[in-house]
């Protein structure tokens, strides 16, 4: 099988765009395969299709491998479309797997053709609240934020020790909740520093990204909830920094904005 493809890098999170029509019982088998060091390499992978909603103006839907909502995937896509029309950047308007509706990716060029700045406007989480962790190193406080496509459980980094058996533990406790994606959000609050733990049902993949959009996007949620006020602010990740605004009014969060840099790193065909 011979495929188009992009791969972009949003803050290092290495995505692997595919654009060419793949049946979709072959997602999976696709994915795992490409996401192998001894292939294209990647943290995830996305398969660009026509439309499903007929929503006016969108551009092309993003179908993720796991049926998920990536945020740095929807980035990356905006990014290619904005290149591949060459264009002085804009909204690109998306829809994807994992959302209702489609979502508007602001894109504004850089010095090279290659990258580009690209922000997403995401709506409030569904749920932002307090949980208790028990694990086999004992109870950690975190906060749950459930989002449309992906679930994240935001922890204070300097409280937990052995961190695979916290990831352990979340599992365990939200065994019985559907969950297209599970993200465990290590922070540092006196660094600023954000290492994020990702899982995908679907793939039944596990991997340490160097950048997660939907996980800084939820830590966000999180420091303005606690804060109950509207909060700006650049978070740092292995991979690069991302800013994240959160408005906050009338006692709730009203809606996300995250920006940062894009990268299309490749292009061509790969063989399967």
């Amino acid at each position: 099988m011979k495929l188009k493809y992009y791969k972009c890098s949003p803050t290092e999170n290495m995505t692997i765009l595919i654009w060419d029509t793949v049946p979709k019982h072959q997602y999976v088998e696709i994915a795992q395969k490409l996401m192998k060091e001894n292939h294209i390499h990647a943290e995830q992978v996305g398969f660009v299709t026509e439309m499903v909603k007929g929503e006016e103006n969108a551009a092309v839907r993003l179908e993720m491998m796991g049926g998920e909502f990536c945020v740095n995937a929807t980035r990356s896509l905006a990014a290619v479309v904005s290149f591949r029309q060459k264009d002085e950047g804009g909204i690109v308007k998306l829809e994807t797997s994992g959302l209702e509706a489609p979502i508007d990716c602001v894109v504004k060029n850089m010095d090279k053709a290659y990258q580009k700045e690209v922000g997403i406007y995401m709506t409030p989480p569904k749920k932002v609240e307090t949980i208790t962790i028990s694990s086999e190193e004992g109870r950690v406080e975190g906060t749950l934020v459930a989002m449309e496509g992906i679930t994240h459980v935001v922890v204070n980094s300097g409280t937990v020790k052995e961190r695979m058996l916290l990831y352990h533990g979340i599992r365990k406790q939200l065994k019985g909740k559907e969950m297209e994606a599970l993200g465990v959000m290590f922070y540092d609050e006196r660094l600023n520093y954000l290492e994020p733990l990702v899982w995908v049902r679907e793939t039944d993949s596990l991997f340490w990204e160097r950048g997660c959009g939907s996980g800084a996007a939820a830590l966000g949620a999180v420091l303005a909830s606690q804060k109950k006020n509207s909060i700006k602010k650049a978070i740092k990740q292995p991979g690069g920094t991302m800013d994240i605004t959160v408005n906050w009014e009338k006692g709730a969060i009203q809606d996300i904005y995250l920006n940062g840099e894009v990268r299309i790193v490749s292009e061509g065909w790969l063989y399967i």
